[in-house]
């Protein structure tokens, strides 16, 4: 096919929000989709590839494997090795067998499984696993590895009649968009790594390829020229306001950053002023190493994260520079090198399977290498961490169980005070209980005390937070504590906060209602970042959580939301921090000293009861 350099341009649109997206870059909040912008590129280019081939009677699956092969094997294997090796003498055990793992997807064209299995694309602590940014090229081998076998059978089948091969490729299209759209509601972590629901964003390239080639209606340049500058205007306000947590993405929104690259790939003409743009040097320059970013990009920063913790912004630029120089060096002397290398197809392939192989075999054995074994200070650490989170029957699985199914134990007219939230306030219930006696208590999982609002993936949240609202006006408590991983809501739900509080007051008007905030939070948890640094811990231990400004202007802004109300906030990270450190040690009734927290951020009972105290010091003082 005819090289087209504004391709290339679209490629760099692509990759640099994507990268300013990862190093927290907040302009570009949906940076994200910079991915399905190279869904739908290499949808439309390998189709075209395909299907000129296939007309000219020369298309051979071994040669275009090989041409894959050639083009995404060498350079992601030199990534995934330089990781594991960089990571074997960073990381601990545990956090070294977890990459490892990864890495044998990786070399399985599997990784979004992986990461669809242990970790959310969007959660705490995934800024932490340094191959998670594959999950979107497995999608892409997935596709290579199929599509071409479904292109040749549809050939075949339909006698090469192109109105039935797009009327299928239509159907198929739709069926992925539909079910993108469900799985965005019901179970969006697989809906953002699985291919089935990522296929439409790339048949939407591979059927624009088919109109190209076939299609003999053709707009004016005038024409195409406008739509590109519209594409292009759609594109970059997508990056801007599509957010995290807030899109239902993928899914029919999509639909609009997708309806943008089709504008844009659509005009061929050189002398729109889009073009004109793409075309420009610097940009197609950029997307000539857009491969070599994206791929080295996301291990870069996250080992720069697991080693130092929270990067300043000096850091995030230093690291910047980093990334384009190492892309440049495997852009000229790894990437173009082999490309343009003439081996048999043969040759290739058995290479690349000998390459694949070896990393699936290196990826077992290297945690092997590495002996579990820790020292003093690691050990002890250990040991003050394994205090279960605290157990107790007031408790639902917001996906399988509702309000109704709640011991009847949990909520009594004669207890005064009512706690009622997600994970978080289980947590904090060994303090509550401890501190102020016998309470009634509603807590489920995922499902913070917001009413009027559906969460992704919690079935039953709606129904248990409408059972826990009629208990409240029903017993009248005199103190109702609500608490939550508030950072984990996005600012529509937050919204509705509000709107709750104002529910409460009004089924029990007597009642004071205290909201109380996120407690400090560590990524990916505290015991790993004392492990990682090897610390011995004294007494009156205090450390700086890894992003201990951001966590503190949300709590600000949450108190603000709550001043709006008649409730009160107690702000958690005041409790246990001051403006640049948290206490994370605390004892037991018999003296034995463990972490405040089990995790990122759920209280052990020591941290729940050193809590508890606070509240109630702080509710009797009022």
């Amino acid at each position: 096919m005819k090289y087209r350099p504004e391709i290339d341009g679209l490629r760099a649109l692509a990759v640099v929000p994507v990268i300013l997206f990862h190093a927290g870059i907040e302009f570009f909040s949906g940076g994200f989709i910079g991915v399905d912008v190279f869904f739908v590129i290499s949808g439309y280019l390998i189709t075209t590839i395909l299907v000129e081939d296939i007309e000219k009677k020369r298309f051979s699956i071994l040669k275009f494997y090989a041409r894959r092969s050639k083009r995404i094997l060498p350079l992601l294997l030199l990534v995934v090795v330089s990781t594991v090796a960089y990571s074997f003498h960073l990381m601990l055990f545990e956090d070294l067998k977890l990459l490892a793992s990864s890495s044998l997807y990786v070399a399985l064209f599997a990784s979004n499984y992986f990461f669809w299995k242990n970790t959310g694309y969007f959660d705490l602590g995934s800024d932490l696993q340094p191959l998670l940014h594959t999950w979107s090229l497995a999608v892409e081998e997935q596709f290579y590895l199929l599509f071409p076998i479904l292109l040749i059978l549809l050939f075949r089948c339909a006698n090469s009649n192109i109105r039935v091969i797009q009327a299928i490729l239509y159907f198929i299209l739709l069926m992925s968009i539909v079910l993108a759209e469900w799985a965005s509601e019901y179970a969006p972590t697989a809906n953002f790594y699985f291919s089935i629901t990522r296929a439409w964003e790339l048949l939407v390239g591979s059927l624009l390829a088919f109109y190209h080639i076939y299609s003999k209606r053709n707009c004016s340049t005038k024409q195409y020229a406008f739509g590109s500058g519209v594409g292009l205007i759609i594109l970059l306000a997508s990056y801007m306001l599509f957010h995290e947590g807030v899109t239902h993405h993928p899914g029919l929104v999509t639909v609009l950053p997708v309806i943008g690259v089709l504008l844009i790939i659509l005009d061929k003409g050189a002398d729109s002023y889009t073009n004109k743009v793409l075309r420009w040097r610097p940009i197609t320059f950029a997307g000539l190493l857009s491969y070599g970013l994206y791929l080295w990009h996301f291990p870069i920063f996250s080992l720069a994260t697991y080693q130092y913790g929270y990067l300043t912004s000096f850091t995030k630029v230093f690291l910047l520079l980093v990334v384009f120089f190492i892309s440049c060096c495997t852009w000229y002397f790894v990437e173009t090198p082999i490309r343009r290398a003439q081996s048999p197809d043969k040759k290739v392939i058995i290479v690349s399977v000998f390459f694949i192989i070896t990393l699936a075999i290196g990826s077992i054995i290297i945690p092997a290498l590495k002996e579990n074994i820790l020292s003093e200070g690691q050990q002890e650490i250990i040991k003050m961490q394994h205090q279960p989170i605290a157990e107790n029957d007031c408790w639902l699985n917001s996906t399988t169980e509702d309000g109704e199914k709640l011991p009847l134990s949990c909520i009594h007219e004669s207890r005064k005070v009512f706690l009622w939230g997600d994970s978080h306030a289980k947590a904090l219930s060994f303090g509550m209980l401890e501190e102020f006696g016998e309470i009634s208590m509603i807590s489920s999982n995922a499902c913070a005390p917001i009413l009027d609002q559906r969460f992704y993936n919690v079935k039953n949240c709606e129904s248990i937070n409408n059972f826990a609202l009629s208990n409240i006006k029903k017993t009248k408590p005199s103190l109702i504590f609500i608490n939550a991983y508030w950072f984990n809501y996005n600012e529509q739900k937050l919204n509705n906060l509000e709107k709750t509080l104002a529910k409460i007051h009004s089924a029990s008007p007597n009642s004071k209602v205290y909201v109380i905030g996120t407690v400090p939070l560590w990524n990916p948890s505290l015991s790993s970042i004392l492990q990682r640094k090897n610390m011995r811990l004294t007494e009156s231990m205090v450390l700086a959580p890894p992003f201990m400004q951001r966590q503190i202007q949300l709590d600000i802004k949450l108190e603000s939301r709550v001043r709006k109300t008649s409730a009160t906030y107690i702000s958690a990270i005041n409790a246990f921090c001051d403006n640049s450190n948290c206490l994370i040690l605390s004892k037991d009734r018999v003296g034995n000293q463990y972490l405040m927290t089990n995790d990122y951020g759920h209280l052990n009972p020591v941290g729940a009861v050193y809590l508890a105290k606070k509240i109630k010091s702080i509710v009797e003082s009022m």
